[in-house]
C-alpha cells in the first residue's frame, strides 16, 4: 500500500476511471482558455500501454484530450517522396509545408495537397510562380 501512495507510476496504472476523465476535462477547458488558441479540443476514450517491467503489453482503457489545429506545419524531410499529401487524421487542419526554395517544388507540393507553403525566398518564389512580366 505504501508503494503504490509514493510511486507516480504505480498511481497512474491504479487511477480510478473517473479520475482520469476529470483530469482531461479539466486539461480541455484550460487548454480553451490559453489567448490565440487555434484548435479545438475534445475528450475521448483511449488506451495507454503501460509499456515496460511486468506488465510491457498491458493497455488500460483511458481517456485522452484530442487537439485539432488550425495549422499543422512540415519540412519536406517528413513528407511521403509520392502521391498525395495530406491530414487524414485532421481533416479541418491546413497542411503547411515549410523550408521550400524551388518554385517547381512549392508548386508539386500544392498540387500534391499542401494547402501553403512557406519559404524565406519570397521575392524569388512570387517572381518564379506569377510568370513573366507583361
Amino acid at each position: 500500500a505504501e508503494a503504490f501512495a509514493s510511486i507516480p507510476t504505480l498511481q497512474m496504472i491504479t487511477a480510478p476511471a473517473g479520475k482520469v476523465l476529470s483530469r482531461a476535462r479539466r486539461l480541455c477547458r484550460a487548454l480553451r482558455k490559453i489567448d490565440g488558441s487555434d484548435f479545438e479540443t475534445e475528450v475521448r476514450p483511449g488506451v495507454s500501454h503501460v509499456g515496460g517491467g511486468a506488465l510491457p503489453l498491458a493497455e488500460l482503457p483511458t481517456h485522452v484530450v484530442a487537439l485539432a489545429p488550425e495549422y499543422v506545419f512540415s519540412n519536406t524531410r517528413h513528407l511521403p517522396w509520392r502521391g498525395p499529401i495530406g491530414l487524414p487524421g485532421v481533416p479541418s487542419a491546413k497542411l503547411v509545408v515549410y523550408e521550400v526554395t524551388d518554385p517547381a517544388k512549392a508548386q508539386k507540393l500544392t498540387d500534391r495537397g499542401a494547402d501553403l507553403v512557406e519559404t524565406f525566398q519570397y521575392p524569388e518564389m512570387t517572381a518564379a510562380l506569377s510568370g513573366p512580366a507583361e
